[in-house]
């Protein structure tokens, strides 16, 4: 029933999705638990000291984001016509996926390196065929830059510009280099003003932070998680075959939106696996909500047997609403 409601055109259906936000994040406004960020990034501590230590709040301002970067996310997808007609799955899908943890329901730096993300994608994507890139690559990069100084491996997605680059527009290295030149530029203010405070110790420890160490573990070692990181993968391996059906006899134009978003989703991936954080903050797993969103999107609204889709979307809501109340006894 869900399902069928968000795959329509109506963007009335949106008016449920902070229905959906709600009964997700329900436990945490019941049982509030506050989420620890080691070595915070310079933008994310800010951001942190503005909003203040109130757990309720943290929680109610991530979940607000959430529902605001669906609704982003959504308007990317339809713009973009990722599906030859509008539908609401995308966001849907998710508020669930950054949902489908207690420990992303705070406030944490993947959050707002995933609003970058996707302001970088909303750009690359529309510079098939134009004449002049050069803005929209700057964008793409100085978002980029902005979003590692909230969450550092966000620097991790900037080959995505070099292989949209590739995908879409013949070599001028003009384009290549703007990028690089843009997403130094937050940096360059960030050394500035530690400058001025005569900080200096502080850009030694953004180095620090720098370090990269692979992440070993992808969800948590328990019956549940395992079952849904299959149920995952199936649902990601049907979706992925739809798009690549989709991709047949389509337009070049399609064709290259298609492979430009597989390779995002591949740096979205490279951010996740290459994390610096702490192998314990599962809050990363919401790094893979956009490119999970989009792919499951395909199958959800292509699937032959609609009756089979939602049988499937209700299992992976319940396997997620018995992890959250699992999540909290623990």
């Amino acid at each position: 029933m869900i399902v069928k409601i968000f795959r329509t055109n109506q963007p009335l259906v949106l008016f449920v999705l902070p229905v959906v936000a709600a009964a997700l994040w329900a436990i945490s406004f019941l049982y509030p638990a506050e989420v620890t960020v080691s070595q915070p990034m310079p933008l994310y501590a800010l951001f942190s000291w503005l909003i203040g230590d109130h757990v309720i709040v943290n929680i109610a301002v991530a979940m607000a984001i959430v529902i605001a970067q669906a609704i982003f996310l959504n308007g990317i997808f339809n713009n973009n016509e990722f599906i030859n007609r509008e539908t609401y799955l995308p966001a849907l899908l998710y508020t669930i996926f950054c949902g489908a943890f207690v420990s992303q329901h705070g406030m944490h730096p993947a959050l707002f390196a995933n609003f970058f993300l996707l302001l970088a994608l909303r750009r690359v994507l529309v510079i098939y065929r134009q004449p002049n890139v050069y803005s929209q690559v700057f964008d793409a990069g100085i978002f980029i830059g902005i979003g590692s100084l909230f969450y550092f491996p966000t620097l991790l997605a900037f080959p995505f510009i070099w292989m949209a680059l590739t995908i879409l527009r013949p070599f001028i290295w003009r384009e290549w280099f703007i990028p690089v030149l843009a997403a130094v530029v937050p940096y360059l203010f960030v050394a500035v003003y530690y400058y001025w405070q005569e900080q200096p110790e502080a850009l030694w420890q953004l180095y620090q932070r720098s370090d990269f160490s692979m992440a070993h573990d992808f969800i948590g070692h328990t019956a549940l998680n395992y079952t849904f990181l299959g149920l995952l993968l199936w649902l990601l391996l049907v979706g992925i075959s739809h798009v690549f059906n989709s991709m047949r006899n389509s337009t070049m134009r399609y064709k290259k939106v298609l492979r430009t978003f597989f390779s995002f989703a591949f740096a979205t991936l490279l951010i996740y696996a290459l994390s610096c954080f702490n192998v314990d903050e599962n809050y990363r797993f919401v790094l893979l909500a956009i490119p999970l969103s989009v792919l499951y999107t395909f199958y959800f609204f292509k699937a032959k047997h609609q009756w089979w889709a939602e049988l499937l979307f209700y299992s992976l809501l319940a396997i997620i609403g018995v992890g959250l109340y699992v999540e909290i006894g623990s």
